[in-house]
Protein backbone atom coordinates (compact mmCIF):
# COMPACT_ATOMS: atom_id res chain seq x y z
CA UNK A 1 0.00 0.00 0.00
CA UNK A 2 1.23 3.55 -0.95
CA UNK A 3 2.15 5.54 1.68
CA UNK A 4 0.26 9.32 1.46
CA UNK A 5 2.20 12.22 2.67
CA UNK A 6 1.10 15.73 2.67
CA UNK A 7 3.57 18.41 1.95
CA UNK A 8 4.15 21.14 4.98
CA UNK A 9 5.76 23.33 3.22
CA UNK A 10 5.64 27.08 4.44
CA UNK A 11 4.73 29.72 2.32
CA UNK A 12 3.19 32.91 1.70
CA UNK A 13 0.49 31.52 -0.70
CA UNK A 14 -1.91 34.56 -0.68
CA UNK A 15 1.29 37.06 -1.05
CA UNK A 16 2.61 35.05 -3.89
CA UNK A 17 -0.89 34.65 -5.64
CA UNK A 18 -1.50 38.68 -5.36
CA UNK A 19 1.88 38.97 -6.34
CA UNK A 20 1.77 37.06 -9.98
CA UNK A 21 -2.20 36.72 -10.14
CA UNK A 22 -2.72 33.22 -9.33
CA UNK A 23 -5.09 30.88 -7.02
CA UNK A 24 -3.19 30.95 -3.66
CA UNK A 25 -3.87 26.98 -3.85
CA UNK A 26 -1.84 27.06 -7.38
CA UNK A 27 1.06 29.41 -5.33
CA UNK A 28 1.19 26.64 -2.71
CA UNK A 29 1.70 24.08 -5.76
CA UNK A 30 5.01 26.06 -7.02
CA UNK A 31 6.16 26.12 -3.35
CA UNK A 32 6.13 22.20 -2.52
CA UNK A 33 7.89 21.97 -5.85
CA UNK A 34 10.73 24.15 -4.65
CA UNK A 35 10.48 26.85 -7.31
CA UNK A 36 12.73 29.72 -5.54
CA UNK A 37 10.38 32.78 -5.81
CA UNK A 38 12.95 34.43 -7.85
CA UNK A 39 12.23 31.59 -10.35
CA UNK A 40 8.41 31.91 -10.19
CA UNK A 41 7.74 34.46 -13.07
CA UNK A 42 9.47 32.15 -15.47
CA UNK A 43 7.72 29.13 -14.02
CA UNK A 44 4.56 30.28 -14.98
CA UNK A 45 5.73 32.30 -18.39
CA UNK A 46 8.11 30.44 -19.98
CA UNK A 47 10.24 32.90 -22.01
CA UNK A 48 13.06 31.67 -25.04
CA UNK A 49 15.47 34.51 -23.45
CA UNK A 50 15.71 32.26 -20.25
CA UNK A 51 17.57 29.55 -22.54
CA UNK A 52 21.22 29.21 -21.54
CA UNK A 53 23.73 30.01 -23.80
CA UNK A 54 25.05 26.83 -25.56
CA UNK A 55 28.67 28.01 -25.52
CA UNK A 56 28.65 27.06 -22.09
CA UNK A 57 29.49 23.90 -22.69
CA UNK A 58 32.83 23.07 -22.47
CA UNK A 59 33.86 22.23 -26.32
CA UNK A 60 31.24 24.04 -27.59
CA UNK A 61 32.60 26.26 -29.48
CA UNK A 62 35.59 24.03 -30.48
CA UNK A 63 33.29 21.22 -31.87
CA UNK A 64 31.29 24.09 -33.67
CA UNK A 65 34.88 24.96 -35.32
CA UNK A 66 35.84 21.84 -36.27
CA UNK A 67 32.09 20.88 -37.77
CA UNK A 68 32.63 24.05 -39.71
CA UNK A 69 36.08 23.43 -40.88
CA UNK A 70 35.05 19.51 -41.85
CA UNK A 71 31.56 21.34 -44.37
CA UNK A 72 33.90 23.37 -45.70
CA UNK A 73 36.90 21.23 -46.44
CA UNK A 74 33.97 18.94 -48.41
CA UNK A 75 34.44 16.09 -46.47
CA UNK A 76 32.56 12.94 -45.81
CA UNK A 77 30.65 14.04 -42.16
CA UNK A 78 28.81 11.15 -40.38
CA UNK A 79 26.34 11.27 -37.24
CA UNK A 80 26.07 7.97 -35.44
CA UNK A 81 23.10 8.25 -32.81
CA UNK A 82 21.13 5.51 -30.97
CA UNK A 83 17.66 3.80 -31.54
CA UNK A 84 15.56 5.07 -28.40
CA UNK A 85 13.61 8.85 -29.01
CA UNK A 86 16.46 11.19 -27.71
CA UNK A 87 18.95 9.41 -30.20
CA UNK A 88 16.76 9.53 -33.62
CA UNK A 89 16.07 13.56 -32.26
CA UNK A 90 19.45 14.11 -31.94
CA UNK A 91 20.10 12.72 -35.56
CA UNK A 92 17.57 14.51 -37.13
CA UNK A 93 18.77 17.97 -35.62
CA UNK A 94 22.23 17.41 -36.26
CA UNK A 95 21.54 16.58 -39.84
CA UNK A 96 18.95 19.30 -40.28
CA UNK A 97 21.49 21.60 -38.61
CA UNK A 98 25.13 20.19 -40.76
CA UNK A 99 23.06 20.38 -43.81
CA UNK A 100 21.84 24.09 -43.83
CA UNK A 101 25.23 25.16 -43.06
CA UNK A 102 26.36 23.21 -46.45
CA UNK A 103 27.67 20.20 -45.28
CA UNK A 104 26.93 16.61 -46.76
CA UNK A 105 26.28 14.47 -43.54
CA UNK A 106 24.53 10.99 -43.34
CA UNK A 107 23.61 9.16 -40.30
CA UNK A 108 23.97 5.34 -39.05
CA UNK A 109 22.30 4.52 -36.04
CA UNK A 110 23.19 0.86 -34.11
CA UNK A 111 20.73 -2.01 -34.56
CA UNK A 112 19.09 -2.45 -31.17
CA UNK A 113 19.79 -6.56 -31.39
CA UNK A 114 23.05 -6.65 -33.46
CA UNK A 115 24.81 -3.76 -32.20
CA UNK A 116 23.78 -3.05 -28.90
CA UNK A 117 23.88 1.04 -27.82
CA UNK A 118 25.86 3.06 -29.27
CA UNK A 119 29.54 3.43 -30.88
CA UNK A 120 30.78 0.05 -31.57
CA UNK A 121 33.58 -1.60 -34.00
CA UNK A 122 31.08 -2.70 -36.67
CA UNK A 123 30.04 0.82 -37.00
CA UNK A 124 33.65 2.20 -36.74
CA UNK A 125 34.92 0.09 -39.93
CA UNK A 126 31.75 1.16 -41.47
CA UNK A 127 32.67 4.74 -41.28
CA UNK A 128 36.64 3.58 -42.47
CA UNK A 129 35.33 1.63 -45.35
CA UNK A 130 33.05 4.73 -46.48
CA UNK A 131 35.77 6.92 -46.23
CA UNK A 132 34.53 9.03 -43.83
CA UNK A 133 36.23 12.09 -42.13
CA UNK A 134 34.22 13.26 -39.69
CA UNK A 135 32.19 11.37 -37.42
CA UNK A 136 30.00 13.39 -34.45
CA UNK A 137 27.96 10.99 -32.30
CA UNK A 138 24.90 11.81 -30.47
CA UNK A 139 23.19 10.68 -27.36
CA UNK A 140 26.36 8.28 -27.00
CA UNK A 141 30.00 7.69 -27.44
CA UNK A 142 31.06 9.02 -23.82
CA UNK A 143 32.30 5.85 -22.82
CA UNK A 144 33.47 4.46 -26.49
CA UNK A 145 36.86 4.48 -25.84
CA UNK A 146 38.44 1.84 -28.00
CA UNK A 147 35.87 2.82 -30.71
CA UNK A 148 36.95 5.98 -30.66
CA UNK A 149 40.97 5.59 -30.68
CA UNK A 150 40.04 3.08 -33.50
CA UNK A 151 38.18 5.84 -35.57
CA UNK A 152 41.38 8.09 -34.34
CA UNK A 153 43.81 5.85 -35.82
CA UNK A 154 42.34 5.51 -39.39
CA UNK A 155 42.33 9.74 -39.14
CA UNK A 156 38.86 10.14 -38.65
CA UNK A 157 38.14 13.76 -36.75
CA UNK A 158 35.51 12.69 -34.11
CA UNK A 159 33.00 14.62 -31.90
CA UNK A 160 31.18 12.76 -29.15
CA UNK A 161 27.75 14.73 -27.89
CA UNK A 162 26.21 13.08 -24.93
CA UNK A 163 24.36 13.40 -21.83
CA UNK A 164 25.25 10.29 -20.28
CA UNK A 165 26.91 9.68 -16.61
CA UNK A 166 30.50 9.67 -17.54
CA UNK A 167 33.01 6.58 -16.67
CA UNK A 168 35.59 6.68 -13.47
CA UNK A 169 37.44 4.77 -11.60
CA UNK A 170 38.36 4.60 -8.01
CA UNK A 171 41.57 6.29 -7.18
CA UNK A 172 42.50 6.97 -3.14
CA UNK A 173 38.60 6.48 -2.18
CA UNK A 174 37.69 9.05 -4.99
CA UNK A 175 36.10 9.41 -8.49
CA UNK A 176 38.47 9.67 -11.39
CA UNK A 177 36.47 10.61 -14.64
CA UNK A 178 37.66 9.30 -17.92
CA UNK A 179 36.92 11.26 -21.03
CA UNK A 180 37.36 9.61 -24.47
CA UNK A 181 39.92 10.82 -26.21
CA UNK A 182 37.99 12.52 -29.11
CA UNK A 183 38.89 15.53 -30.77
CA UNK A 184 35.93 17.21 -28.61
CA UNK A 185 33.56 16.02 -25.99
CA UNK A 186 30.02 18.52 -25.04
CA UNK A 187 28.70 16.66 -22.39
CA UNK A 188 27.65 18.54 -19.64
CA UNK A 189 28.74 16.22 -17.23
CA UNK A 190 32.44 16.29 -17.57
CA UNK A 191 34.64 18.34 -15.39
CA UNK A 192 35.56 21.84 -16.55
CA UNK A 193 31.99 22.55 -17.85
CA UNK A 194 30.37 25.60 -16.61
CA UNK A 195 26.69 24.89 -18.25
CA UNK A 196 24.52 25.44 -15.79
CA UNK A 197 22.26 23.17 -16.15
CA UNK A 198 23.57 19.35 -16.57
CA UNK A 199 20.08 17.38 -16.71
CA UNK A 200 19.51 17.82 -20.51
CA UNK A 201 19.26 15.02 -22.50
CA UNK A 202 21.46 14.30 -25.97
CA UNK A 203 19.06 16.44 -28.44
CA UNK A 204 19.72 19.62 -26.16
CA UNK A 205 23.35 18.89 -26.36
CA UNK A 206 22.64 18.41 -30.29
CA UNK A 207 20.23 21.52 -30.53
CA UNK A 208 22.72 23.77 -28.27
CA UNK A 209 25.82 22.72 -30.96
CA UNK A 210 23.79 23.51 -33.74
CA UNK A 211 23.10 26.67 -32.68
CA UNK A 212 26.71 27.98 -31.90
CA UNK A 213 27.26 26.53 -35.45
CA UNK A 214 24.65 28.90 -36.98
CA UNK A 215 25.90 32.02 -35.07
CA UNK A 216 29.80 31.28 -36.36
CA UNK A 217 28.10 30.66 -40.13
CA UNK A 218 25.97 33.76 -39.92
CA UNK A 219 22.83 32.17 -39.52
CA UNK A 220 20.25 33.97 -37.68
CA UNK A 221 19.30 32.22 -34.28
CA UNK A 222 15.89 32.14 -35.44
CA UNK A 223 16.86 29.31 -38.15
CA UNK A 224 17.70 27.57 -34.37
CA UNK A 225 14.93 27.96 -32.49
CA UNK A 226 12.93 26.04 -35.22
CA UNK A 227 14.45 22.63 -34.07
CA UNK A 228 13.35 23.83 -30.27
CA UNK A 229 10.41 21.21 -30.50
CA UNK A 230 12.68 18.05 -31.36
CA UNK A 231 14.48 18.99 -28.41
CA UNK A 232 11.52 19.20 -26.64
CA UNK A 233 10.05 16.15 -27.65
CA UNK A 234 13.23 14.20 -26.80
CA UNK A 235 13.55 16.05 -23.15
CA UNK A 236 10.00 14.48 -22.31
CA UNK A 237 10.33 10.94 -23.77
CA UNK A 238 14.07 10.68 -22.24
CA UNK A 239 12.15 11.00 -19.06
CA UNK A 240 14.27 14.19 -17.67
CA UNK A 241 13.56 16.43 -15.08
CA UNK A 242 10.85 18.98 -15.86
CA UNK A 243 12.78 22.04 -14.03
CA UNK A 244 14.80 24.80 -14.86
CA UNK A 245 15.85 24.92 -18.43
CA UNK A 246 14.26 21.36 -19.34
CA UNK A 247 10.73 23.16 -18.33
CA UNK A 248 11.15 25.76 -20.25
CA UNK A 249 12.40 23.88 -23.22
CA UNK A 250 9.36 21.57 -22.77
CA UNK A 251 6.86 24.30 -22.51
CA UNK A 252 7.94 26.51 -25.37
CA UNK A 253 8.67 23.09 -27.63
CA UNK A 254 5.19 21.65 -27.15
CA UNK A 255 3.78 25.01 -28.15
CA UNK A 256 5.58 25.32 -31.52
CA UNK A 257 5.03 21.46 -32.06
CA UNK A 258 1.11 21.62 -31.57
CA UNK A 259 1.71 23.53 -35.29
CA UNK A 260 4.72 22.13 -36.44
CA UNK A 261 5.10 22.15 -40.57
CA UNK A 262 7.53 19.06 -40.25
CA UNK A 263 5.36 16.65 -42.79
CA UNK A 264 6.27 13.70 -41.04
CA UNK A 265 5.73 14.79 -37.29
CA UNK A 266 2.40 16.83 -39.11
CA UNK A 267 1.33 13.17 -40.34
CA UNK A 268 1.86 11.29 -37.06
CA UNK A 269 -0.15 13.93 -35.11
CA UNK A 270 -2.85 13.62 -36.95
CA UNK A 271 -2.79 10.03 -37.34
CA UNK A 272 -3.30 9.88 -33.32
CA UNK A 273 -6.25 12.58 -34.03
CA UNK A 274 -4.75 15.20 -32.56
CA UNK A 275 -4.36 17.99 -35.83
CA UNK A 276 -5.53 21.21 -33.91
CA UNK A 277 -5.53 20.50 -30.89
CA UNK A 278 -2.90 21.66 -27.76
CA UNK A 279 -0.47 19.14 -26.96
CA UNK A 280 0.93 18.05 -23.97
CA UNK A 281 3.81 16.21 -22.25
CA UNK A 282 1.55 12.77 -21.83
CA UNK A 283 0.56 13.33 -25.76
CA UNK A 284 4.42 13.23 -26.49
CA UNK A 285 5.13 10.40 -23.77
CA UNK A 286 2.97 8.20 -24.53
CA UNK A 287 1.35 8.51 -27.48
CA UNK A 288 4.12 9.35 -29.83
CA UNK A 289 7.16 9.00 -28.74
CA UNK A 290 6.44 5.33 -28.50
CA UNK A 291 5.80 5.03 -32.12
CA UNK A 292 9.33 6.70 -32.64
CA UNK A 293 10.85 4.03 -30.29
CA UNK A 294 8.89 0.87 -31.33
CA UNK A 295 11.07 1.40 -35.13
CA UNK A 296 14.10 1.24 -32.86
CA UNK A 297 12.53 -1.75 -30.49
CA UNK A 298 11.17 -3.77 -33.72
CA UNK A 299 12.64 -2.63 -36.41
CA UNK A 300 14.84 0.25 -37.62
CA UNK A 301 15.23 3.75 -35.86
CA UNK A 302 16.65 4.80 -39.12
CA UNK A 303 12.82 4.36 -39.90
CA UNK A 304 12.06 6.98 -37.83
CA UNK A 305 14.47 9.20 -38.99
CA UNK A 306 13.38 9.12 -42.58
CA UNK A 307 9.64 9.74 -41.37
CA UNK A 308 11.43 13.60 -39.88
CA UNK A 309 12.91 13.90 -43.26
CA UNK A 310 9.84 13.34 -45.03
CA UNK A 311 8.65 16.50 -47.21
CA UNK A 312 6.02 14.94 -49.22
CA UNK A 313 2.62 14.44 -47.49
CA UNK A 314 1.45 11.19 -48.99
CA UNK A 315 4.55 9.26 -47.87
CA UNK A 316 4.87 10.92 -44.56
CA UNK A 317 0.67 9.53 -43.98
CA UNK A 318 1.95 6.20 -45.71
CA UNK A 319 5.29 6.37 -43.05
CA UNK A 320 3.04 8.05 -40.43
CA UNK A 321 0.68 4.75 -39.99
CA UNK A 322 3.34 1.72 -40.41
CA UNK A 323 4.69 3.51 -37.10
CA UNK A 324 1.54 3.31 -35.52
CA UNK A 325 1.22 -0.10 -36.58
CA UNK A 326 4.35 -0.78 -35.67
CA UNK A 327 3.75 0.48 -32.39
CA UNK A 328 0.16 -1.55 -31.61
CA UNK A 329 1.87 -4.71 -32.40
CA UNK A 330 4.62 -3.90 -29.93
CA UNK A 331 2.37 -3.00 -27.12
CA UNK A 332 0.70 -6.24 -27.80
CA UNK A 333 4.09 -7.86 -27.20
CA UNK A 334 4.75 -5.92 -24.16
CA UNK A 335 1.60 -6.45 -22.69
CA UNK A 336 2.26 -10.29 -22.73
CA UNK A 337 6.02 -10.06 -21.90
CA UNK A 338 4.73 -8.23 -18.63
CA UNK A 339 2.69 -10.90 -17.85
CA UNK A 340 5.24 -13.66 -18.26
CA UNK A 341 7.64 -11.35 -15.79
CA UNK A 342 5.16 -10.83 -13.15
CA UNK A 343 4.67 -14.22 -13.14
CA UNK A 344 8.41 -15.07 -13.02
CA UNK A 345 8.28 -12.83 -9.92
CA UNK A 346 5.76 -14.61 -8.11
CA UNK A 347 7.14 -18.06 -8.75
CA UNK A 348 10.62 -16.99 -6.63
CA UNK A 349 8.47 -16.68 -3.79
CA UNK A 350 10.73 -14.09 -2.34
CA UNK A 351 11.16 -10.20 -2.97
CA UNK A 352 14.23 -9.30 -3.03
CA UNK A 353 15.64 -5.41 -2.41
CA UNK A 354 16.03 -5.41 -6.08
CA UNK A 355 14.71 -7.32 -8.91
CA UNK A 356 16.71 -9.43 -11.04
CA UNK A 357 14.35 -11.30 -14.00
CA UNK A 358 15.99 -13.63 -16.48
CA UNK A 359 13.42 -14.30 -19.36
CA UNK A 360 15.76 -16.30 -21.66
CA UNK A 361 13.14 -15.79 -24.91
CA UNK A 362 12.09 -12.28 -24.54
CA UNK A 363 12.66 -10.06 -27.00
CA UNK A 364 15.18 -7.85 -25.83
CA UNK A 365 13.83 -4.76 -27.00
CA UNK A 366 11.14 -4.92 -24.59
CA UNK A 367 13.15 -5.32 -21.14
CA UNK A 368 13.67 -1.95 -20.74
CA UNK A 369 9.27 -1.37 -20.56
CA UNK A 370 8.89 -4.76 -18.93
CA UNK A 371 11.47 -3.39 -15.83
CA UNK A 372 9.52 -0.19 -16.28
CA UNK A 373 6.36 -2.32 -15.29
CA UNK A 374 7.62 -4.34 -12.81
CA UNK A 375 8.93 -1.01 -10.56
CA UNK A 376 5.78 0.28 -10.92
CA UNK A 377 3.82 -2.96 -9.47
CA UNK A 378 6.75 -3.94 -7.00
CA UNK A 379 8.26 -0.36 -6.13
CA UNK A 380 11.79 -1.85 -6.31
CA UNK A 381 15.00 -1.51 -8.78
CA UNK A 382 14.35 -4.07 -11.87
CA UNK A 383 17.05 -5.72 -14.08
CA UNK A 384 15.12 -7.61 -16.93
CA UNK A 385 17.29 -9.70 -18.40
CA UNK A 386 17.22 -12.06 -21.61
CA UNK A 387 19.53 -13.63 -23.66
CA UNK A 388 20.96 -11.52 -26.50
CA UNK A 389 23.15 -13.09 -29.89
CA UNK A 390 26.27 -13.39 -27.83
CA UNK A 391 25.09 -13.24 -24.27
CA UNK A 392 22.56 -11.77 -21.94
CA UNK A 393 21.80 -8.16 -21.98
CA UNK A 394 19.20 -6.33 -20.38
CA UNK A 395 17.46 -3.03 -19.01
CA UNK A 396 17.12 -1.42 -15.94
CA UNK A 397 14.78 1.02 -13.89
CA UNK A 398 14.91 1.92 -10.69
CA UNK A 399 13.53 4.36 -7.90
CA UNK A 400 14.65 7.32 -5.96
CA UNK A 401 17.21 6.33 -3.74
CA UNK A 402 19.13 3.64 -5.96
CA UNK A 403 21.47 5.30 -8.31
CA UNK A 404 21.74 2.54 -10.96
CA UNK A 405 24.71 3.31 -13.06
CA UNK A 406 26.31 3.41 -9.91
CA UNK A 407 25.35 0.35 -8.51
CA UNK A 408 26.58 -1.46 -11.80
CA UNK A 409 30.02 -0.01 -11.43
CA UNK A 410 30.37 -2.16 -8.54
CA UNK A 411 29.28 -5.14 -9.75
CA UNK A 412 31.37 -4.17 -13.20
CA UNK A 413 33.62 -7.35 -12.96
CA UNK A 414 30.66 -9.39 -13.55
CA UNK A 415 29.89 -7.19 -16.67
CA UNK A 416 30.69 -7.08 -20.47
CA UNK A 417 29.21 -3.36 -20.94
CA UNK A 418 26.74 -0.88 -19.06
CA UNK A 419 25.50 2.83 -18.84
CA UNK A 420 23.07 5.30 -18.08
CA UNK A 421 21.80 6.76 -15.52
CA UNK A 422 20.61 7.16 -11.81
CA UNK A 423 16.96 6.25 -12.64
CA UNK A 424 17.66 3.73 -16.11
CA UNK A 425 20.05 1.38 -17.39
CA UNK A 426 21.37 -1.09 -19.76
CA UNK A 427 23.72 -3.91 -19.43
CA UNK A 428 25.34 -7.35 -21.30
CA UNK A 429 27.12 -10.20 -19.21
CA UNK A 430 27.88 -13.52 -19.58
CA UNK A 431 24.87 -16.07 -18.80
CA UNK A 432 26.87 -17.64 -16.06
CA UNK A 433 26.95 -14.48 -14.22
CA UNK A 434 23.50 -14.00 -14.08
CA UNK A 435 22.90 -15.24 -10.41
CA UNK A 436 26.22 -13.94 -9.18
CA UNK A 437 25.02 -10.22 -10.52
CA UNK A 438 21.27 -10.71 -8.60
CA UNK A 439 23.32 -11.82 -5.38
CA UNK A 440 25.85 -8.56 -5.61
CA UNK A 441 23.40 -5.80 -6.07
CA UNK A 442 21.16 -7.01 -3.33
CA UNK A 443 24.06 -7.31 -1.29
CA UNK A 444 25.01 -3.83 -2.15
CA UNK A 445 21.69 -2.09 -2.35
CA UNK A 446 21.53 -0.17 1.09
CA UNK A 447 17.83 0.18 0.43
CA UNK A 448 15.66 0.58 3.21
CA UNK A 449 11.71 -0.06 4.38
CA UNK A 450 11.08 3.30 3.98
CA UNK A 451 12.83 3.31 0.90
CA UNK A 452 11.35 0.55 -0.80
CA UNK A 453 7.58 2.45 0.29
CA UNK A 454 5.87 3.77 -2.57
CA UNK A 455 5.10 7.84 -1.33
CA UNK A 456 2.22 10.02 -2.95
CA UNK A 457 3.09 13.43 -1.46
CA UNK A 458 0.01 15.40 -1.26
CA UNK A 459 -0.42 19.05 -2.06
CA UNK A 460 -2.89 19.79 0.14
CA UNK A 461 -6.33 18.43 1.55
CA UNK A 462 -8.54 19.81 -1.00
CA UNK A 463 -12.61 19.13 -0.52
CA UNK A 464 -13.97 18.42 -4.15
CA UNK A 465 -16.64 20.93 -3.45
CA UNK A 466 -13.73 23.69 -3.87
CA UNK A 467 -13.07 22.52 -7.30
CA UNK A 468 -14.45 25.19 -10.08
CA UNK A 469 -13.06 25.96 -13.57
CA UNK A 470 -10.90 28.64 -12.71
CA UNK A 471 -9.13 27.09 -10.26
CA UNK A 472 -8.51 24.30 -12.32
CA UNK A 473 -7.39 26.51 -15.28
CA UNK A 474 -4.86 28.17 -13.03
CA UNK A 475 -3.23 24.97 -12.12
CA UNK A 476 -2.74 24.42 -15.81
CA UNK A 477 -0.16 27.07 -15.66
CA UNK A 478 2.05 24.44 -14.00
CA UNK A 479 2.19 22.75 -16.89
CA UNK A 480 3.66 20.88 -18.30
CA UNK A 481 4.19 17.65 -15.86
CA UNK A 482 6.58 15.11 -15.64
CA UNK A 483 9.12 13.97 -14.13
CA UNK A 484 10.21 16.24 -11.36
CA UNK A 485 7.12 18.37 -11.92
CA UNK A 486 4.39 16.60 -10.79
CA UNK A 487 0.69 16.68 -11.99
CA UNK A 488 -0.84 18.59 -8.94
CA UNK A 489 -1.95 15.76 -6.35
CA UNK A 490 -5.04 16.06 -3.60
CA UNK A 491 -7.30 14.42 -1.31
CA UNK A 492 -10.19 14.50 0.07
CA UNK A 493 -12.02 11.47 2.42
CA UNK A 494 -15.66 9.78 2.93
CA UNK A 495 -16.90 11.43 0.29
CA UNK A 496 -20.47 9.97 -0.67
CA UNK A 497 -21.05 8.82 -4.47
CA UNK A 498 -24.45 8.18 -5.50
CA UNK A 499 -23.43 5.95 -8.70
CA UNK A 500 -20.73 3.86 -9.46
CA UNK A 501 -20.34 3.45 -13.05
CA UNK A 502 -17.84 0.75 -15.57
CA UNK A 503 -16.71 2.51 -18.36
CA UNK A 504 -14.39 1.21 -21.04
CA UNK A 505 -14.47 -0.59 -24.18
CA UNK A 506 -14.04 -3.54 -22.36
CA UNK A 507 -16.79 -4.02 -19.58
CA UNK A 508 -15.17 -3.29 -16.13
CA UNK A 509 -12.40 -1.92 -17.29
CA UNK A 510 -12.37 1.87 -16.00
CA UNK A 511 -14.46 3.40 -12.97
CA UNK A 512 -16.45 6.40 -12.95
CA UNK A 513 -18.13 7.45 -9.29
CA UNK A 514 -20.69 10.71 -9.47
CA UNK A 515 -20.97 13.06 -6.47
CA UNK A 516 -23.25 15.39 -5.58
CA UNK A 517 -22.21 18.63 -3.88
CA UNK A 518 -24.04 20.79 -1.38
CA UNK A 519 -24.78 23.42 -3.92
CA UNK A 520 -26.54 20.75 -6.20
CA UNK A 521 -23.66 20.52 -8.85
CA UNK A 522 -22.27 17.21 -9.96
CA UNK A 523 -18.29 15.95 -9.45
CA UNK A 524 -17.24 12.88 -11.25
CA UNK A 525 -14.53 11.15 -10.20
CA UNK A 526 -12.61 8.34 -12.68
CA UNK A 527 -10.20 5.54 -12.38
CA UNK A 528 -8.07 4.03 -14.76
CA UNK A 529 -6.59 2.15 -13.04
CA UNK A 530 -7.79 -1.76 -12.21
CA UNK A 531 -11.81 -1.76 -12.45
CA UNK A 532 -12.14 -5.02 -11.02
CA UNK A 533 -9.17 -4.89 -8.14
CA UNK A 534 -11.05 -1.66 -6.84
CA UNK A 535 -14.62 -2.93 -6.51
CA UNK A 536 -13.04 -6.36 -4.82
CA UNK A 537 -11.36 -3.63 -2.15
CA UNK A 538 -14.79 -1.84 -1.91
CA UNK A 539 -16.85 -5.33 -1.73
CA UNK A 540 -14.27 -6.69 0.84
CA UNK A 541 -15.27 -3.35 3.10
CA UNK A 542 -18.68 -2.45 2.89
CA UNK A 543 -19.98 -5.61 1.50
CA UNK A 544 -21.00 -6.93 -2.27
CA UNK A 545 -24.86 -5.81 -2.01
CA UNK A 546 -23.70 -2.07 -1.00
CA UNK A 547 -21.31 -2.34 -3.97
CA UNK A 548 -24.38 -3.54 -5.93
CA UNK A 549 -26.41 -0.89 -4.90
CA UNK A 550 -24.28 1.69 -5.16
CA UNK A 551 -23.75 0.18 -8.90
CA UNK A 552 -27.57 0.78 -9.51
CA UNK A 553 -27.42 4.02 -8.01
CA UNK A 554 -29.43 3.57 -4.73
CA UNK A 555 -28.43 4.57 -1.44
CA UNK A 556 -25.45 3.21 -0.27
CA UNK A 557 -23.08 2.82 2.61
CA UNK A 558 -19.68 3.12 0.40
CA UNK A 559 -17.20 6.02 1.44
CA UNK A 560 -14.17 6.83 -0.80
CA UNK A 561 -11.19 8.67 0.12
CA UNK A 562 -8.75 8.94 -2.42
CA UNK A 563 -5.73 10.85 -4.08
CA UNK A 564 -7.04 12.96 -7.15
CA UNK A 565 -5.77 15.82 -9.63
CA UNK A 566 -8.33 17.70 -10.73
CA UNK A 567 -9.25 18.45 -14.72
CA UNK A 568 -11.69 19.67 -17.09
CA UNK A 569 -13.55 16.77 -19.21
CA UNK A 570 -14.86 18.37 -22.62
CA UNK A 571 -17.59 15.71 -24.55
CA UNK A 572 -19.33 17.12 -27.01
CA UNK A 573 -19.33 20.01 -26.10
CA UNK A 574 -20.60 19.57 -22.20
CA UNK A 575 -17.72 20.41 -19.86
CA UNK A 576 -17.35 18.44 -17.03
CA UNK A 577 -15.45 19.33 -13.56
CA UNK A 578 -13.72 15.70 -13.28
CA UNK A 579 -11.41 14.23 -10.25
CA UNK A 580 -8.75 11.98 -11.39
CA UNK A 581 -8.27 8.72 -8.86
CA UNK A 582 -5.01 8.23 -8.56
CA UNK A 583 -4.59 6.17 -5.26
CA UNK A 584 -8.01 5.19 -3.01
CA UNK A 585 -8.07 3.82 0.96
Amino acid sequence: MRRWMVYNKKGDFNGIAARYGIDPLTARCMVNRDIPEEEMEGYLHPDRAALFDGRLLKDGEKAAALLKEAVKSGGKLRIIGDYDVDGIFSTYILKRGITRVGGAADYDIPHRIRDGYGLNGRLCQKAIDDGVSFVITCDNGIKAFDEIAMLKDAGITVVVTDHHELDFAMEDGERVCRIPKADAVVNPHQPGCTYPFSDICGAVVAWKLIGILYDICGIAKSEADELLPFAAFATICDIMPLKGENRTIAALGLKDLAATDNVGMRALIDGRGKSGAPLGAFDVGYMFGPCFNACGRLDTAHRAVELLEETKVSAAVEKAQAMLDLNERRKMMTEQAAHEAVAAVEAAGTLDDVLVVYIPALHESLAGIVAGRLREKYFRPVFVLCDGEKMVKGSGRSIPGYPMADRLHEAEDLLDHYGGHPMAAGLSLPKENVEALRRRLNENAHLTEADLTDTLFIDAAAPLSYLTEERIRQLSCLEPFGEGNPRPLFADKDLIPYQMVYLGKSERRFLKFLFRMADGHDVEAVYFGNADEMTAFLEEKYGKAEVDALVAGKKSAVRLTFTYYPQINEFRGIRTIQARIEDYR
